[in-house]
């Protein structure tokens, strides 16, 4: 059975309000009754219910976050730079993961709620959740991050851009001469989900502006994963798919996807460009060298989805009238960090079919 405040209280030889006043710091208790109730505190195993004590004063100072997933570099910087902010303010943060399961989700706003929490922070799985809607319409600060909110949800969100890095990475292995390119995208099962669905129209659109019909077998949903961009290349070569770059979903796909290449013959850049998003560390590597594209914002001090989300919310919990609050939604933007992985395509680049057959 845990040690109460009352345990405390009968060991000392005082009342349980001295034992409370004396966990308060500065208070009327005398410095030597406070030295000896802390010890005997220490000596029984007393430790306060701080939780209990922020539930009685209104304030938990609990933040839900609820992401998709923590293994990936993307979301494991979002969750860092979430705490690591929040910390600073006083909050503590309880994490979700949904694996963008809808029912996962839902439990986890229903606990969110159930918790007192001061604020969520979703990246959410944009399917229709009524759990979501009621915590919006209670009141409770709510910001979306990397997804947009629904009709009937809040509208403070931080998103990446996704169309516009769709377009610039697009044209640019275009301009570099490819027009075999491969989109390797997000798992199958959830293309819809707007990353996903807005990186393959911002691929056919810019394909189109330069004239070329959009080849659906040159799109591979796989996944967010080294291992999917292995698959996705192996599903290319089982289904003799003739590409000469591949745009990425992420720097993880793109270093599977390379590490195929490599495998079956193919030299990166020399046969085939392969083009990511994210720009994370290991990709500036002389090994890797990764071409890749990189999501910034100029109003926000530190370029992090996370970093922003959670300023966003704090920003809500301080205002006394969050309905008059509005909305302005944190759009981070793309640019290209140039490496070594793409580059222009020549009449001596070989095919897939040429490096097969070596």
């Amino acid at each position: 059975m845990a040690v109460s405040i009352l345990d405390v209280a009968e060991h000392a030889g005082v009342s349980s309000t001295t034992v409370s006043l004396c966990f308060k710091g500065k208070t009327r208790i005398s410095e030597a009754t406070r030295e000896r109730v802390l010890k005997v505190a220490r000596e029984i195993g007393y430790v306060p219910n701080e939780f209990a004590k922020r539930l009685r004063s209104g304030r938990s100072k609990l933040i839900v976050l609820i992401v998709p997933e923590i293994d990936t570099p993307f979301i494991s910087d979002i969750v860092t730079t979430v705490e690591e902010t929040l910390a600073s303010d006083g909050y503590h943060v309880l994490i979700f993961s949904t694996f963008r399961n809808i029912e996962l989700e839902k439990r986890a706003v229903q606990a969110a709620m159930e918790m007192n929490v001061e604020g969520v922070i979703v990246a959410a799985c944009e399917r229709e959740n009524e759990n979501l809607q009621q915590l919006c319409k209670s009141g409770c600060p709510v910001v979306y991050i990397d997804s947009l909110p629904g009709e009937n949800e809040c509208n403070d969100y931080v998103i990446n851009d996704i169309a516009a890095a769709g377009c610039l990475g697009t044209e640019h292995l275009l301009r570099l001469g490819h027009r075999n390119i491969l989109l390797v995208n997000g798992p199958e099962q959830h293309r819809n989900f707007s990353s996903f669905r807005l990186l393959a129209e911002a691929y056919g659109a810019t394909l189109g502006k330069y004239g070329i019909a959009v080849d659906p077998r040159l799109i591979i949903y796989q996944g967010l994963y080294i291992d999917d961009g292995v698959r996705a290349i192996e599903k290319a070569f089982a289904d003799n798919v003739e590409f000469s770059a591949v745009f990425a979903i992420d720097d993880w796909v793109a270093l599977g996807t390379i590490q195929c290449l490599e495998r079956h013959g193919y030299r990166v850049p020399d046969d085939v460009s392969v083009l990511g998003i994210d720009n994370i560390a290991v990709g500036n590597l002389d090994r890797v060298a990764l071409t890749t594209i990189e999501m910034y914002n100029p109003r926000v001090n530190k370029d992090s989805i996370g970093y922003a989300g959670a300023r966003m919310l704090l920003r809500v919990i301080a205002s006394n009238d969050k309905s008059a609050l509005p909305s302005k939604p944190v759009v981070f933007k793309p640019r290209l960090v140039f490496r070594n992985s793409c580059r222009g395509r020549t009449s001596e680049s070989k095919s897939n079919k040429e490096n097969q057959a070596l």
